[in-house]
Order: structure tokens, then sequence, then C-alpha cells
């Protein structure tokens, strides 16, 4: 509660001075009580080493107890750590399945990093139907790299009939929130002719 807050207050800058190690301080103090808030605040400081030393083994603990608590940010961050092999043994079941409450609860981070595991069959059976669906889900909330993944998939076909108009319509999406592949993929469409009138001046 109150502890945790001030510890947010100390981590931006937004009130006081920058001081990580005195938002260190009351996120300890709200996540020793339990705080699953503080205890997420905690473990991405330590993560990124604001405030104490860089030790993603602490991290993984502290989001393991806030993930154990339900708090959907820390079993996105805890599907990360176990995704890259970082402060824990590498495991793409344990990822996806950490992937997979936080996207349950609306995570966008986390229902794109499940459609990426289905894609490539990472933690997960290769399910291109399956990738979809959670790529429309973090689409629902405007996520960048997911329109751009939608239309991939609409591009070649997988999970979906292949169809160029709809892969150009979710590249364009992805290129409007100035994602780097959306971009390229729509020039590519362009340049092709693909799903649009043959048009290079817009490429």
């Amino acid at each position: 509660g109150a502890q945790a807050g001030l510890g947010f207050m100390y981590e931006p800058g937004e009130g006081v001075p920058r001081a990580y190690a005195a938002a260190v301080h009351w996120y300890q103090k709200a996540a020793q009580q339990g705080n699953a808030q503080g205890q997420t605040s905690l473990g991405l400081l330590y993560e990124e080493g604001k405030g104490v030393a860089q030790d993603y083994a602490i991290a993984a603990q502290w989001y393991q107890r806030a993930a154990d608590q339900g708090d959907s940010e820390a079993q996105y961050f805890l599907g990360l750590l176990y995704l890259d092999g970082k402060g824990v043994r590498q495991n793409y079941t344990l990822a996806a399945q950490w992937f997979l409450k936080s996207a349950n609860q609306g995570n966008a981070d986390a229902q794109a990093s499940l459609g990426f595991l289905y894609l490539e069959g990472n933690g997960v059976g290769q399910d291109y139907a399956q990738a979809m669906q959670w790529f429309l889900k973090a689409a629902e909330q405007q996520f960048g790299d997911a329109y751009n993944e939608i239309g991939v998939l609409y591009f070649f076909g997988h999970g979906v009939p292949q169809d160029d108009a709809e892969a150009f319509k979710w590249y364009r999406k992805a290129a409007e929130l100035d994602v780097d592949a959306g971009l390229l993929n729509l020039g590519y469409m362009y340049e092709y002719g693909r799903g649009v009138p043959k048009d290079l001046s817009a490429a």
C-alpha cells in the first residue's frame, strides 16, 4: 500500500529527487509485508540494477512471490526471465505457463509473447491459429508488434487463409505505430503491389 506507493514516488523522480536506493528501501518494506506491487517493483530494480547491484536471481525470487499472488506484471516479467534464462534455468515451458497466466489477465505484452511462443513452437506446440488468437488479443490493446505479426500470418497463410489485403491492412496499422517491421513490410506490399494497387510513390 502506502510503502509501495512511496517507493514508486522515489523511483521515477516525481515529487522527490531520483533516488533508487530510497525506492529500494520502501519497496523492500512493502515486499516483505507481502505487497505484490512492492515485490514486482523491487524485482524490476534488481533486474535493471537500479539502487542495487544487478541480480537476476533475486529479481526472479521477488517476481515469483508476486506472481504467486496473481500479479500479472510479475507473471510476465518472470516469464521473460525463463525465456532468456536470466537468474533461472532457461525453460520455455515455464515461460509459456507464466505468460499464459498474465495473458489471461489481459496483459498485452504477455499475450504477444505467448503468440511468439506458439509461432515458433517454444514451450508449446507450434500452432499458428493459437498464435493468431493471442496476437489478436494483444492487438485489441493497440500492441504494434502484434499488428505486424497478424499481417505476417495473413501474408503467408499460416493459421488463416492467405490474404494479401488483410496482410496489408495489419502492416499498415503496425506502420502507423512506427513498428520497424511493419514499415518494411508495408513498403514491400506497395513495391510489389500485394494487397493494394501497385503504387511505388507511396512506398
